[in-house]
Parts: C-alpha cells; structure tokens; sequence
C-alpha cells in the first residue's frame, strides 16, 4: 500500500473532530472551500485510479499518478480514494454490471446527450482500469460538451490523461482547472503530481509555494492548510521523512484539532519502524476523528495493514541481523 496515496486523498479535508455531518449542497463535489463539510455518500471517482493501479501503465517508461501510487509509501491509495471522491452515479451504474453498461450505451445510441446514461457508461468505462482510459477520455469529453462547466469532468479528463502518460496534456489541463479556480486542491494535487513524475520536483514545489502565498495574502485558512499538506505530500514522494514529519508538525501547531496530520505522522512513523511514535500519532486521531467520517472504516484497515507491514519488516531485520 502507497503511503503518498493516503496523504493525497485526505489533502482536501479539514474536518473537526465529534461535528454534525454536513451535506454540502450544490453540485455534489467535495468543496475544497468548506473546512468542515463532506458528502456521506461513498466515492466512486475512486475506483478509477485504484483499478489503473492494478495494471500495467501504458506508456511504463513515464511514472504517472498510478505507478507512483503503486511505488511509493501508504499516502496515495486512500488520496485516490478520499482526494476523487464526488462522483455519484444512478443505482444501476453502481452495481459494474457489464449488461447493465450494454443497455446505456444502447441507450446513448439513441440518444448521445442522455446525462444519466452517459455516466453509467463512464463508470463501466472507469472500471476497467487503464485498458479503458481511452474510452473514459471520449465519454468524459462528451460529458464536457454538455456541461462545460462542471468541474468534476475536467478534474477526471486531467486525470486521465495523467493515467496514460500523456503529462504535458494533464498539466495543462489543471492549470487551465486552476485558472478558474486556483484553490481547488484536488486540481492542485493533480498538477503537483504530474509534474513531479515529470521530473520536475522542483518545479512543482515552487508552484505550491506560490500558490501558498497567494492564499496567505487572501486570507485563505482552508486553502493554506491544504497546500501545506500537498507540501509535506511531496516530501513523503521524495523520500525525505524527515521534512514530511516537519510540515504536519506545523500544522499540528496551527491548529491541533484537525486529525490529518496525526494520521500522515502515524503512517510515516510505522514506516520508519518507530512503533511507539506511531502509536501515539494514532491514538489521538482516534481521540479526534468521529465515528461517522465516510472513509472512516477504510482508513482503519489501512492503519491496520501499515502496522502489520512495519511489524513483518521489523522480523525480517532482526532475522536477517541474527543469521
């Protein structure tokens, strides 16, 4: 499990510990502007990214955001999961029933512009992981030039392109996601990711510190604290623990009801094999994070098989230093 994919995911949320679960209303994303609110509808967006890691990318010789969730610690399994989450389709898409698909694409014959048909289309699409993330560019074009405004689409498209290598074309497509909107940080995390499988790391450090900035000199609180955990996700991707550990320390500090950072330290720690560290990192995001938070049980069995991996690879040290 990736360690980057944990923290990207959770890089969108700020959510208070023991609140009332508020529905965000209006087009059903997960808003980046909302420090507290979140669906508690399960994502499906996130099947799109965990199925292309279970594949072999198509261009192999170009890291894009599955290979890189599959190479690096646990942060970019449960970003996958938490950081795409929003999209929602009919009861019947849900079930991935190939007829089911059959019968909406039959439907889109008819009717090419059939909203309810193209999304359970999309969905089959998407879960068929990178042997079809042509046909999820061509749907979610479709569902483009009918609603060229819903963000949702465009943030998949970017993603798409990310997921066949194609990382000039997904950079672009975020910035132009962030000239609209420069604080969206599921599009943020996006473009930061893309460039830095580019081999551009530098680069897409200075784009957050400029972005950084910027919200800094806005007084944007939620959008700051969402690009510092992009930030401290970076560092997790390079390797450098340390630095990681230093960022959410900060933000521990700035504001020490927030379980994110908690969780990240936990994770990192269990991977570094300090399991008192971890521990302690853990227990309080279990003091903080309420019972009813959506990916709650998800994040739970995460925590699980971080502490079992970092306790086999404790034995196989002390093994391998006694024999």
């Amino acid at each position: 499990m990736n360690l980057s994919s944990i923290l990207s995911s959770l890089s969108r949320f700020h959510l208070r510990p023991k609140l009332t679960i508020v529905h965000h209303s209006g087009s059903q994303l997960f808003s980046v502007s909302s420090l507290s609110t979140h669906s508690s509808k399960a994502p499906s967006f996130s099947l799109f990214i965990s199925s292309f890691s279970n594949h072999t990318p198509i261009h192999p010789k170009q890291p894009t955001f599955a290979t890189t969730c599959a190479k690096s610690l646990p942060f970019l399994l449960l970003a996958s999961l938490l950081f795409i989450a929003g999209f929602h389709t009919r009861p019947a898409a849900a079930t991935g029933n190939s007829d089911v698909v059959e019968m909406y694409e039959r439907i889109l014959d008819r009717n090419p512009r059939d909203m309810d048909a193209l999304k359970v289309v999309l969905y089959g699409k998407m879960k068929k992981g990178l042997p079809g993330v042509g046909e999820v560019v061509e749907c979610v074009e479709r569902l483009i030039q009918i609603e060229p405004e819903e963000l949702e689409w465009r943030l998949l498209q970017a993603l798409a392109y990310d997921s066949m290598g194609e990382l000039e074309k997904s950079k672009l497509l975020f910035r132009n996601i962030l000239d609209k909107s420069p604080f969206l940080v599921r599009a943020l995390h996006g473009l930061a990711l893309a460039m830095y499988q580019n081999g551009e790391a530098p680069a897409a450090f200075e784009m957050l510190s400029q972005a950084l900035k910027i919200a800094d000199s806005e007084n944007q609180v939620t959008a700051k604290r969402n690009i510092k955990l992009l930030i401290a996700e970076l560092h997790v991707m390079k390797g450098d623990m340390e630095m990681a550990l230093k960022e959410l320390e900060e933000l521990v500090n700035e504001d020490p009801r927030d379980f994110r950072p908690y969780l990240y330290q936990g994770i990192i720690y269990s991977k570094m094999g300090k399991t008192k560290e971890a521990d302690e990192q853990y227990e309080i995001y279990y003091t903080l994070v309420y019972d009813e938070f959506p990916q709650k049980r998800f994040i739970d069995s995460v925590i699980r098989d971080t502490k079992s991996e970092a306790e086999v690879s404790q034995k196989k040290n002390v093994f391998e230093l006694s024999s």
